[in-house]
């Protein structure tokens, strides 16, 4: 009895990112209109998310989007860092500490910001949201634009498969 290879798995992971773009273009919109702390933690939740499921995916592709998206993702963590210590900040220390090195704290969030617009701006971006929109697209077009139920039913397919092998091998 053979076994066969179950394939699909990139065909598992499009419904879930192609939701996952469209927010994470909206979040970048939001920030390129103005930084917000809520709108950057959002597209930092966005990234981890749309990585997580590449990881379900094992194709040269699917590692490289995950590798690029990675990068994309690190240069926000000073911002995140910045924004999280002066809202702290602002909570701990009372009002009258928290003027003394509001004025400190403040500068260095609002340069971690920059770094963070530069980048949403960046070709960088454009090109690696690109690559993750072409992904998409040939990956909902591969087989039919499968989803989630057809990767189920593939290893369905496989687990009876190795079944029936089991009880003719039994005879």
């Amino acid at each position: 009895c053979m076994t066969f290879p179950v394939s699909g798995r990139r065909r598992a992971v499009t419904p879930g990112i192609k939701k996952l773009c469209r927010r994470l273009d909206a979040r970048h919109s939001d920030l390129l209109l103005g930084y917000d702390v809520e709108s950057l933690h959002q597209l930092r939740v966005t990234l981890r998310r749309i990585r997580s499921l590449l990881r379900n995916d094992d194709s040269s592709e699917g590692h490289d989007l995950r590798h690029d998206l990675g990068k994309l993702a690190a240069t926000t963590n000073d911002a995140r860092d910045w924004d999280t210590l002066v809202i702290g900040a602002r909570e701990n220390l009372g009002s009258q500490k928290f003027r003394l090195v509001q004025p400190w704290l403040e500068d260095r969030q609002v340069a971690s910001h920059g770094y963070v617009l530069d980048m949403l701006r960046s070709r960088q971006w454009s090109d690696v949201m690109h690559d993750l929109k072409k992904f998409v697209r040939r990956s909902g077009q591969a087989f039919g634009g499968a989803t989630h139920t057809d990767a189920g039913l593939l290893q369905a397919k496989q687990d009876v498969h190795l079944a029936w092998c089991k009880v003719q091998s039994v005879d």
